[in-house]
């Protein structure tokens, strides 16, 4: 059998697409062939995953690459068994197959081709999601706060939405215990020269991390106080590693998101 993934989206996106998929093969066979790349650190030891996946956004493109389609398209093999038949598992239908994977043990493929964004898979794989991924070796908590301010493309898509950001990272600044007491305030944004996040940094005296993808997302996880952007890829900032403070952005604060409802924890902060 084969589990093969169409990747969609950012990286934030592919995160949550990669968990799907190991979790599927985890449920379908013991014999899991896992990704294979060094590039992976810190998220986990054992299995990796492959970062510059961020780097493809075609899956057409990614198919011409054979060595690379290889490593992002998981295979998971089940040895000495026929199969029948190739199964499109998308958003609609992902949830059965974790629920129920007996019924699809006679599959000779199942292409994975959706976002995952769902309140009911995060809420119940939560542990499970979080293992895989595992906690950066030697690098303790960072007592402070870190703070994600996405803007980037949702600047060109809806500036007023980016505008209801702003007063919501006001907010969690201001009600946070003691900020001025803290020594360690970080923000990492994809938008650090917009006056929004210029802003925060001369208002609240934070300090700019500039780092990859990977690093930011293992650094801004470690902090005890995490304040979050709308978006995947600050829900993973916030779902791993250090879990003693996390804000996120109430739903009533964003009209119209373009993301799945995955900002579902009670432990988590809404402002």
């Amino acid at each position: 059998m084969q589990i093969q993934v169409n990747w969609k989206g950012g990286f934030g996106n592919r995160l949550i697409e990669y968990a799907a998929a190991r979790l599927i093969g985890k449920r379908l066979s013991q014999n899991v062939v896992p990704f294979s790349c060094s590039d992976m650190y810190p998220f986990t030891s054992g299995d990796r995953y492959l970062s510059t996946i961020e780097s493809y956004d075609q899956f057409d493109q990614i198919k011409e690459d054979t060595l690379l389609h290889n490593c992002l398209n998981p295979c998971y093999k089940f040895p000495d068994r026929e199969y029948s038949r190739d199964i499109l598992v998308d958003d609609n239908n992902f949830l059965d197959v974790l629920n129920n994977p007996e019924k699809y043990t006679d599959c000779a493929a199942l292409m994975l081709d959706g976002f995952f964004q769902s309140k009911e898979f995060v809420l119940n794989y939560k542990d499970e999601i979080k293992e895989l991924f595992g906690s950066p070796k030697n690098e303790p908590p960072i007592e402070g706060v870190f703070v994600h301010c996405r803007l980037g493309d949702r600047i060109d898509i809806d500036e007023t939405e980016c505008f209801q950001l702003k007063p919501y990272l006001h907010d969690a600044l201001s009600f946070m215990p003691n900020l001025d007491g803290i020594t360690e305030k970080y923000i990492s944004s994809d938008s650090l020269s917009h006056p929004i996040t210029q802003g925060l940094i001369s208002k609240f005296n934070l300090k700019i991390y500039k780092g990859s993808t990977c690093e930011t997302l293992s650094f801004g996880a470690r902090f005890s106080n995490k304040i979050l952007s709308w978006g995947t890829f600050g829900w993973w900032i916030g779902l791993l590693n250090n879990q003693n403070n996390i804000i996120c952005p109430s739903k009533k604060r964003i009209k119209a998101p373009w993301y799945g409802d995955i900002f579902v924890f009670d432990e988590w902060n809404k402002v």
